[in-house]
């Protein structure tokens, strides 16, 4: 009985923190505003991992749209210019982790990419894949422009 109570008081204060008040969802959203994702990349080659790479990515800004569904803006420079690309994905919480979710998302024509990436206060990690083979795994931190200015890195 007690150890009944125990895991339903656990399981009520996992709803508390991912539903109540918004809380979670509003530090995610601010978390994402103007952040850089630095970080490494690294291939899935052959069934094992090949050489990492630097990888960085610039977030605008996440928006949550209706229910699980978000879009992030990311800004992406290409031949010469700055564009703002928004990409349609869902987001659950886990407690205070954020999980980006990408089903079969169409990139250019025949190109579709699936990924799965956990977001806890500045680390992020995840697994990409496409319909072609491609893939590999991603991780780094995140920084806003505010402290990356604060320690001059």
């Amino acid at each position: 009985m007690i150890r009944r109570l125990f895991l339903g008081g656990l399981c009520l204060s996992c709803l508390m923190v991912s539903v109540g008040a918004g809380t979670v969802e509003d530090q995610f959203i601010i978390r994402m505003r103007e952040a850089d994702l630095t970080g490494t990349w690294i291939p899935l080659q052959g069934g094992g991992l090949g050489v990492g790479k630097p990888d960085t990515y610039r977030v605008v800004r996440a928006t949550r749209k209706e229910g699980e569904r978000w879009e992030i803006v990311w800004r992406v420079s290409q031949r010469g210019q700055s564009l703002e690309l928004p990409l349609p994905c869902k987001i659950t919480f886990a407690g205070d982790v954020a999980v980006l979710i990408l089903d079969e998302l169409e990139m250019g024509e025949g190109r579709r990419y699936s990924a799965r990436v956990m977001f806890h206060e500045k680390i992020y990690t995840g697994h990409w894949w496409s319909a072609g083979g491609e893939g590999g795994l991603l991780n780094g931190k995140v920084t806003t422009g505010t402290e990356v200015e604060a320690t001059g890195s």
